[in-house]
């Protein structure tokens, strides 16, 4: 098959990457229930790896309430999962490296949330209005947060940055209203001023030496 090309396995799509030899979970948005991504898939008898959930794969899946990404999962597109807003708990495992913009976007039944340890970018509006996401652990991998990536998090408390991260984006916290503590490493080397903007609870920020 060529770069490109869509096929279908077990009801879900998926489109051939670049290489040839892996593919992408393609556009799906009519998904229900539980969904199981398989690390492999086979199309004219021949197996190819899933390594990426692609751009706007389960865009606007309302009805999908849960799904399981396997370890050859390496990134996660744009819109990915926008609008999945019956999804309660979601693990990334720890293969990811890349989570698009807006990859969770209106995730708002989102509750857990169980990070890669090896992601390092986190994209724009990757989790804006998840807005039951009560907390987050941001691994020491990531080297950059896009800008309103945690937008009206409303249930977020806490937030700390590790050291590593050297891109931070405008507005990351905005809004996040339960917010009253936050923690920055020393190694961002400045800091915009609308960062926490609307976040009315908080009381203090902490800047690591």
């Amino acid at each position: 098959m060529a770069a490109g090309e869509t096929f279908v396995y077990n009801d879900l799509n998926y489109v051939v990457n670049e290489d040839d030899a892996t593919v992408s979970v393609g556009e799906n948005g009519g998904c229900i229930g539980d969904i199981e991504i398989p690390a492999l898939v086979e199309y004219n008898s021949k197996p190819y790896p899933v390594s990426a959930i692609g751009d706007n794969a389960f865009y606007l899946g309302r009805n999908l309430t849960s799904i399981e990404i396997p370890y050859s999962i390496t990134s996660i597109g744009n819109y990915a999962l926008y609008g999945c807003s019956r999804l309660t708990t979601l693990t990334i495992p720890n293969s990811v490296t890349y989570i698009g913009n807006n990859a969770f976007d209106g995730c708002s039944g989102l509750t857990s949330l169980q990070m890669s340890n090896k992601v390092i970018t986190i994209g724009d509006y990757a989790f804006t209005d998840c807005a039951n996401l009560s907390s987050i652990e941001i691994p020491n991998s990531v080297i950059s947060i896009g800008e309103y990536a945690f937008y009206r998090c409303k249930k977020l408390v806490s937030i700390k940055i590790p050291e590593g991260v050297k891109s931070l984006g405008s507005g990351a916290f905005t809004y996040c209203l339960g917010m009253t503590s936050a923690e920055l490493p020393g190694s961002i080397g400045s800091v915009a001023n609308n960062l926490f903007d609307g976040c009315s609870a908080l009381e203090t920020v902490k800047i690591a030496n």
